[in-house]
């Protein structure tokens, strides 16, 4: 059998070989380069092959690349074009679009909230014609950039800038509010909400590195719930009901003196003064009270 011969380095060495390789990731690639300099250094080929665990015909096919076109030819790879993807690129596109802006409810293909691959492998094969596997469906929206996340809730109608405004009015009111002769009061920030029947929230595609918020818009209430919060030490006082009126909020406000019997405190009233209620002016207003109403513009839903 003939001996393996470097007919022309390229101006390569079997030092500047081995600096090269350590320099290459892959394995198999640097195991071509490791063969040729083996060879240079004036191993035979079966002493190569066996020291690189490739057959002496593959170290001579290495050997043959080296001599032709150097290194560069060497290190080239053809790879078959492979098959074509069941998907165009705009479908692709398409499908990652609809993922992030819209939900199955919303185009009236189911009544979920969320995509997941079970519901886009249907609306697939009955928007494209296409058939394709949910896993195929996984991989290809980890390739537009997209992970399995659970999304949160967020106001649809909410403003942030008056968001920012009601912050500002807060800060106002525990600076100038309690001052030296009132160090003993205590200010209530009173709200009340409701407690609402949402969608469940479930897991679903989104952008990598950014959660999905689900727009809400507060129907179907089913129990009413009043708080207040001490601005100084953060305690709570709930007072839960069936419904939120004039006589829930009195029984709230009852609770309310009991809790701080022997303290004034002030109460926030989140609307214009002139729009509060005759009955709730008048508790604040009863003689030898310890209630200060304070009253200012609500934030505004754009």
């Amino acid at each position: 059998m003939k001996r393996l011969k470097i007919t022309n380095d390229h101006g390569w060495t079997p030092r500047t070989l081995r600096k090269q390789e350590r320099k290459i990731k892959n394995t198999l690639l640097r195991q071509r380069v490791m063969a040729v300099r083996l060879v240079m250094e004036g191993y035979l080929g079966k002493e190569v092959a066996s020291m690189v665990n490739v057959c002496r015909q593959t170290v001579s096919h290495y050997v043959s690349l080296f001599n032709e076109g150097g290194l560069e030819l060497l290190l080239h790879r053809d790879f078959a074009p492979g098959r074509e993807p069941f998907l165009t690129e705009e479908q692709q596109e398409k499908i990652k679009q609809l993922v992030l802006t819209t939900t199955p409810a919303e185009l009236g293909w189911d009544v979920a909230s969320a995509w997941n691959t079970k519901l886009l492998q249907s609306y697939v094969a009955k928007q494209f014609g296409v058939s394709i596997s949910r896993e195929a469906l996984r991989k290809l929206l980890h390739r537009k950039g997209l992970s399995w996340t659970r999304p949160t809730y967020t106001l649809a109608k909410g403003n942030p800038d008056e968001q920012k405004q009601f912050e500002k009015q807060m800060d106002l009111i525990k600076k100038n509010l309690i001052t030296k002769e009132t160090e003993d009061a205590v200010l209530l920030y009173i709200d009340e909400t409701h407690i609402r029947s949402y969608h469940v929230l479930r897991s679903t595609w989104s952008e990598v590195g950014r959660q999905k918020q689900v727009p809400t818009f507060g129907h179907h209430a089913h129990v009413s719930l009043f708080g207040a919060v001490n601005v100084h030490d953060g305690e709570t006082v709930l007072h839960q009901t069936t419904a939120a009126n004039a006589a829930t909020f009195l029984d709230f406000l009852r609770m309310l003196k009991e809790r701080y019997p022997d303290v004034s405190w002030s109460w926030c009233w989140i609307t214009p003064a002139f729009t509060m209620p005759r009955w709730s002016r008048s508790f604040c207003g009863k003689k030898g009270s310890v209630f200060t109403l304070f009253t200012f513009l609500p934030i505004r839903h754009s």
